[in-house]
């Protein structure tokens, strides 16, 4: 899974504009409640549907939905 880390001082709403503009399907939020809590807060940012799950669930629930966006239809001429 390819991936992008935002490191610049900017807020929230910009941060989440930048992901929007390159269409990331889902964006990670990882700040010191989430790394306290065991969990990482992920955002689908198709349907907003957001989820805080451990690294794995994360993981898997990123793949599942990166690969039902690679599904393509079958042209039929």
């Amino acid at each position: 899974v390819r991936a992008q880390v935002y490191g610049e001082q900017k807020k929230f709403k910009g941060k989440m504009s930048y992901a929007d503009k390159l269409g990331i399907p889902y964006v990670i939020f990882l700040g010191e409640d989430e790394i306290s809590s065991g969990v990482v807060a992920c955002k689908d940012m198709k349907s907003g549907e957001q989820t805080k799950l451990n690294t794995q669930e994360t993981i898997n629930r990123i793949k599942a939905g990166l690969a039902e966006l690679e599904k393509g239809s079958v042209i039929v001429e």
